[in-house]
């Protein structure tokens, strides 16, 4: 899993790969922009809130499943 996919079915393979099932039934990529920065939707207010506290450990969880610091 070195390459960041570009394609959002691929994307969304890579995110649930990299997060978990869990995470992403309720965090799902929107796009990745020009400068490397992931985009999400949150199904619920409850998990945006979540995901500001947890961006961090998700972050570090991304890095370490592409193999690097991409954002």
């Amino acid at each position: 899993m070195n390459q960041i996919p570009q394609e959002p079915s691929e994307l969304d393979a890579w995110w649930r790969e990299a997060v978990g099932e869990d995470l992403a039934y309720w965090v799902q990529p929107v796009r990745l922009d020009a400068d490397r920065r992931l985009h999400v939707r949150c199904l619920t207010r409850a998990w945006s809130i979540q995901m500001k506290l947890l961006g961090r450990p998700v972050t570090a969880r991304l890095n370490a499943a592409h193999g690097g610091t991409w954002w």
